[in-house]
């Protein structure tokens, strides 16, 4: 009589799975045995649970007695080493939870001060790559789903486990996932954006004197203070208060070190420094001699003011800025068919729409 065909089947199903644990195991031996710290145990842990989950007869080897002096510091190193791509993060000095709005505001004081034009002093091989670097980290994190995948994985594009990767690949890669989901669950969610005009938030007043006398009479401000505040005009302010009723805004302004003034202006003769970018629209000042007082306040040398008083009160693009001495370079429609591109004092500038 033939032995019951079960038997053989179960005996290869053990044989199968123990090969399977033993596998998981050989992994886990792999990594550094964690400290007696509750940090180092949690990691060993999440392996444990990661080979389960890979094999879920396969039972994670248990903690008790296994404490030598070594700690999770080598582990976490190679969980970071897998990464090819530099830290976009570290890249453009940003935090990992910046808002879009945080990250492009540091791309654009990077990409200016990486500029290889700025940096003649290095290597040009060099300078090019540290501005390419910037770029590509933009790229990166402006993408939500490529930021999704590096904040999950710490790499773009995929690679890692199969094939000819490195032994255990596959798991250490599944443990940087889990621990990347239990940080992304814990992370608060950014706060809403502030509607300009906010108390405490900057404000630029506009550079055109007789729109912020239009936009005083408007909200119903009379004229006893109009030559305080057009003496304020094309400077940058913080909002001290917002009356909603009349939409009008008190306006802190430095005056002088260690001095400020605070004047009541209409909602429409200011404008929110946010909405600076490249691309942006604007409209130069249409007063020559302001637009040279901004650009002596900025540092811009007066070398190109005739170009810019050509410029005055004409619209323009911006093409790049530099946050760091309020500089914008604008490209100015000057004729039919004709245009010039100038650095500008941010002063000198309004964008044509404005969010209210």
């Amino acid at each position: 009589m033939l032995p019951p065909r079960a038997a053989p089947s179960r005996w290869r199903r053990r044989k199968d799975h123990k090969s399977e644990s033993h596998k998981a195991l050989n992994l886990l031996q792999l990594l550094p045995q964690p400290h007696a710290s509750g940090h180092g145990m949690a990691l060993f842990r999440l392996a444990g649970r990661c080979a389960t989950r890979v094999n879920p007869g396969f039972a994670a080897p248990s903690l008790r007695g296994r404490c030598p002096p070594s700690t999770t510091t080598s582990f976490l190193g190679a969980v970071r080493g897998m990464s090819s791509n530099p830290d976009p993060y570290k890249t453009l000095n940003v935090p990992r939870d910046a808002s879009d709005a945080e990250i492009k505001k540091a791309y654009r004081t990077k990409a200016m001060t990486t500029h290889p034009d700025r940096n003649p002093e290095l290597d040009p091989v060099e300078a090019q790559r540290r501005f390419a670097e910037v770029g590509n980290a933009f790229e990166l994190l402006k993408d939500p789903s490529a930021r999704e995948e590096f904040d999950m994985t710490g790499r773009v594009g995929g690679g890692g486990g199969g094939g000819g990767g490195q032994p255990g690949m596959d798991m250490r890669e599944m443990m940087l996932r889990e621990m990347m989901r239990r940080q992304m669950r814990q992370r608060p969610p950014p706060p809403p954006p502030k509607i300009f005009p906010e108390a405490e938030m900057e404000a630029y007043i506009s550079s055109d004197v007789a729109s912020i006398h239009r936009a005083s009479r408007e909200c119903k401000i009379d004229t006893d203070r109009d030559e305080r505040r057009a003496a304020y005009a094309g400077k940058l302010g913080v909002v001290a208060s917002v009356d909603p009723d009349d939409r009008t805004v008190k306006v802190r302004v430095m005056v002088s070190p260690g001095k400020a003034d605070e004047v009541w202006f209409g909602a429409g003769a200011l404008w929110d420094p946010r909405l600076l970018e490249e691309g942006l629209e604007v409209r130069v000042c249409p007063d020559e001699q302001f637009t040279h007082r901004a650009s002596r306040a900025v540092g811009i040398d007066e070398e190109n003011d005739g170009r810019r008083a050509r410029c005055a009160g004409k619209l323009g693009t911006i093409l790049a800025l530099d946050q760091v001495d309020h500089t914008a370079k604008v490209r100015v429609i000057v004729g039919p068919r004709n245009a010039d591109e100038l650095w500008f004092g941010i002063a000198a500038l309004e964008p044509v729409a404005q969010k209210q």
